[in-house]
């Protein structure tokens, strides 16, 4: 088996395609085979093949840096430890158009806390009406001091949360996502919540809507924390 544009013999599914080949007396049948998702992506470079301790706020730049087509349609995924509770909201990241916490159309799409005097997780993304849309908190609280690889799904209309690939929560909205302008500012985290107690890794952003199976398959090329 050759693999293909830097593929892992590890996790084959990483690669675009894969060109498999067999000898049949002395015939050889080479087949292409298309991977269903491409789970390439932007990587923060803080917190690439490394935990990065969430210690003050940070404008990574224009939300056009993470190269995500639609943020309406993409998935997001990253490692978490956290090592105490805090009495304040803690930002992991945040994307708003007019540079403000909330709650605008446009002034979080999407972002993500950790919840005070908890671990339990909250995300929200703007809609066509609504500029803080939101399930509320998970039921899921993240086991203090162990690594959790979390995975996000947007989709149109809906949100999916995975914690080590098993569905925490899922949600509809009642109105569109909306995408973050180009222009938007990217934070990781964002300057109006706190921080400390927690550290991420390889937080990592797709222009892709992963299934169930991808997340597992995702989870499953990441399993070393």
């Amino acid at each position: 088996m050759t693999y293909v544009n830097g593929g892992n013999k590890n996790f084959p599914w990483e690669t675009n395609w894969l060109n498999f080949s067999t000898n049949i007396g002395n015939f050889q049948l080479t087949t292409k085979v298309t991977s269903a998702v491409n789970y390439n992506g932007w990587v923060y470079p803080l917190t690439k093949n490394k935990y990065y301790t969430m210690s003050q706020s940070n404008l990574v730049g224009d939300w056009s840096i993470s190269k995500i087509n639609d943020n309406t349609q993409m998935s997001i995924s990253f490692w978490i430890n956290i090592s105490t509770i805090n009495s304040n909201w803690r930002n992991i990241f945040q994307v708003s158009d007019q540079n403000i916490n909330c709650c605008d159309v446009g002034s979080r799409s999407p972002a993500m806390w950790i919840c005070p005097g908890t671990t339990q997780i909250y995300i929200t993304h703007g809609t066509s009406t609504n500029g803080s849309s939101s399930p509320g908190m998970s039921s899921y609280q993240v086991p203090l001091n162990t690594n959790v690889f979390i995975t996000i799904v947007f989709n149109s209309t809906t949100m999916v949360l995975y914690t080590n690939s098993i569905i925490q929560q899922t949600y509809t909205y009642s109105s569109t996502l909306i995408p973050a302008l180009s222009t938007a500012s990217f934070y990781i985290p964002c300057p109006w919540s706190s921080f400390g107690g927690l550290k991420i890794k390889n937080l990592k952003f797709y222009n892709s809507v992963f299934s169930e199976n991808d997340v597992f398959n995702l989870y499953k090329s990441n399993m070393t924390p």
